[in-house]
Order: structure tokens, then sequence, then C-alpha cells
């Protein structure tokens, strides 16, 4: 795929991983603009024993009606649910699989007695940004990483709990994958390495030319992570995205050697990738990135589908020896 000097491949080599870095900018953004805020009904930690359980009725307000009793997760709870809806929702050890973690309890029935409607998307929005985004920054240790693989949410009462009076919003974090999936965290991230990265051999899938879902490498997909880089270990201070970009190349191009046991990529139309880190992530110490490889569209317009594995001991790259690109652009692997 690279032709005439070297000096002219690595500039080809920087031109396509720049185009790679944008699809999974656009990957992102989706999920960001689609996974931000839910309600769901609320299965709280147990109640103090002089203290009624939620949904079984509290103190009765001003006309003598039964409002049920807050939620009473606090901040560094754990929240997990099995079901699409989210109906199953609990708290649970933070070493166990979930989905979200609470940040800061707020209320919001000064913007919001019991008589309003609740708040429309666009609201719900304002409030996650205006009022959950101070606390999650506090709440990390080294501060919150605006483009790292956390992302600022909120689980907001249903319809039923807001009519009944509720207005505790439970501020959060979560991990949605380019596609809007959310992750499985296993942990407290308060003191997490936030860098957006994923595990060597992590394939990504392609969704109409963006970055979408973790998916199985056997199927066609955007990206395939074969390796993970510490930017530190070359850099002391924050390095322009050009540096990033000029150390990177020739990096990843020897990480890929390994990973594919000196697999010729560009013989199949594939190209090593990585991404780089801004500075406000540097700040707050994620200075991982990702290598990858991937493949573009002839024409230049966007990402195009790989299918198999490039790792040297992958059966899905022996199945697919020999394929070649077909008309629409999709890469074999070899």
């Amino acid at each position: 795929m690279w032709t005439g000097t070297d000096r002219f491949q690595a500039r080809n080599r920087l031109t396509y991983a720049r185009l790679l870095m944008v699809g999974a900018t656009l990957g992102a953004m989706l999920a960001l603009t689609s996974t931000f805020v839910f309600s769901a009904p609320f299965e709280p930690e147990s109640p103090a024993p002089d203290q009624p359980h939620p949904g079984a009725g509290g103190e009765p307000d001003e006309d003598g009606t039964h409002v049920p009793a807050e939620f009473s997760a606090h901040p560094g709870s754990c929240v997990a649910w099995s079901a699409g809806d989210a109906r199953d929702m609990e708290t649970v050890q933070c070493d166990e699989p979930h989905q979200f973690q609470v940040t800061a309890v707020i209320d919001v029935s000064t913007d919001y007695p019991k008589s309003s409607p609740p708040p429309d998307l666009e609201e719900w929005q304002d409030i996650v940004d205006e009022r959950c985004t101070g606390p999650a920054d506090e709440y990390m240790e080294s501060g919150l990483d605006p483009f790292g693989k956390f992302q600022v949410s909120a689980i907001f009462p249903n319809e039923a709990d807001w009519k009944a009076g509720q207005r505790k919003v439970h501020c959060g974090l979560w991990r949605p994958a380019p596609g809007g999936e959310l992750q499985d965290l296993t942990e407290s991230i308060a003191s997490q390495d936030q860098s957006d990265v994923w595990e060597e051999g992590t394939c990504l899938a392609l969704d109409d030319k963006a970055v979408g879902d973790p998916i199985d490498c056997s199927e066609q997909h955007a990206y395939e992570m074969i390796a993970v880089v510490d930017l530190s270990e070359e850099f002391d201070e924050y390095p322009s995205e050009d540096e990033q970009m000029e150390w990177l190349d020739t990096v990843c191009a020897d990480r890929a050697d390994d990973y594919t046991g000196g697999k010729d990529l560009e013989d199949n139309d594939l190209i090593v990738a990585w991404d780089t880190r801004e500075e406000e992530s540097w700040d707050v110490g994620s200075h991982l990135v990702n290598c990858k490889v991937g493949a573009v569209l002839d024409d230049g317009s966007g990402l195009a589908p790989v299918t198999g594995s490039v790792a040297e001991d992958s059966e899905s790259s022996e199945e697919s020896e020999g394929d070649e690109s077909d008309e629409d652009g999709e890469s074999g692997d070899e």
C-alpha cells in the first residue's frame, strides 16, 4: 500500500492514522449523545432499622399521602442491573460486576416542586452538566478526565416516583463503548487510570463508518487493538499531538510486528494506527494509548470493515488467510 520514499511512507501512515482517529471520535460522540442519563426504579441499600423500606411508604406529606422513602445509595455505591429496562437495578459490592458508580446525590426539588412535570431530555442533560460534572471531578482522586473512558451520567426518579414527590438524583460515572453499550466495571473507579484504552485483542465494531461496541474479531469490525502503550515512558511532559504521532508511528509498527508475528499488513490493505491524548487527559494521569489495526475505504471516505484477527496465534487469522479485499472495500486479514 505504501510506495515511494521512506518520508512519503511516514506521511501516509500519519495521514491514515489521523483518519482512523476521526472514526473513533465520531463513535464516541454518538455514545455521548445517546447514553448520558436514564430513569428506573432503584433498589437501594438496606435502610436503617427505624426507616421504612423505599416503596413501602415513608412519612406522610401535608395532604396525608405517603411518599416513598428517599433512595439510600450514597457516593461510592456501585449499581448493577441485567434487565434491558434496568428494572432490576440494585446496589452491589464494587468488586462485583456493575455498570454505574454513584458520585453524588443531589436534590432538585427547589427547581422542580411537587406540582411540576419532570424535566425533558434537554433539561436533564443540563442538570447532569451543571450539577453532576463537578462532583464527578471531585470524586476522582486526580480529577475527571473529560476525554477519558468514564462519562458523567445520572439516575433520576421514574415517572411514578416523580409524581409521588421524589426529587433525588443520583449522579455517577459509567463506561459506555463507542457505540453506547455499557461496559461492566469490577472495582471502584475513584483511583483508576482513566485512559480511554481497550485491552490488547479487543475488536470494536464498525457501524456505518463509525466505531461501535466490542465485538468478536471474527465478525466485521473497525479496529483490532494490538497494544497498550504508555506515553510517559518516552515523555516527561505533555507531548504535542505531532510529537505523539511521530513517536507512536515507530512504536506501534514494532508492536504490530510483535502482535502479528511479522505479517505483512499492507498486503491486505491494513493500516497500523493509534490514539493520542489531550493535555487535559495528560494532566490527570491518562498517559496510555492503544495501537490498533484497521482499514480505510478506497475512496478515503471512512473506515472499511475488517474480518478476522491479525494476531499471530489467532484461529480467525488462519481461516481468513488468502482473503482479498472485496468490491465494498472489506479487508481480509492474513
